[in-house]
């Protein structure tokens, strides 16, 4: 069976853009366009970090070909992983550094089991947070919490 990367039930990606008003221009723009411009606008006039980066683990649940990253089901975790308090102390470390903006990646960063303890601590910590994310751990269920 060849290695490949598809949704399962051969279900299409939901890719409607969300839709917001400017204030000035009544123009339509992306809601993350207009979010990230008021992140950007926010962190000149404070001066502050914009984003991080953070690829939280190498672990996937695909088996991608094309994928540079080595650890592939079923997800041992690699040592030097970071532990959950490690992980919410960096994002403390983070938060004090004045970061406005917040990405979580990896491999798959939904594989960790502490996923939504690490990003409800990055919302406490009101960071603006962005997933990326192959979307095959997402449920009904965890796509609520992500949506809070």
């Amino acid at each position: 069976m060849p290695e490949t990367c598809s949704l399962p039930g051969n279900r299409a990606p939901d890719t409607r853009p969300v839709q917001a008003t400017t204030a000035q221009s009544g123009a339509a723009v992306s809601g993350a366009e207009n979010a990230y411009s008021a992140l950007l606008a926010r962190a000149r006039a404070e001066r502050r970090l914009l984003a991080v980066h953070w690829e939280l683990t190498q672990r996937c649940n695909e088996r991608c070909t094309h994928c540079y990253l080595p650890v592939r089901p079923p997800h041992p975790i690699p040592s030097g992983e970071l532990t959950t308090a490690e992980c919410l102390d960096v994002l403390a470390q983070l938060a004090g550094l004045g970061a406005l903006y917040l990405t979580y990646s990896g491999g798959e960063a939904l594989v960790r089991q502490d996923f939504f303890t690490l990003a409800e601590a990055a919302r406490a910590l009101r960071f603006a947070l962005r997933i990326f994310s192959n979307g095959l751990a997402i449920t009904p269920a965890s796509a609520d919490r992500i949506a809070a």
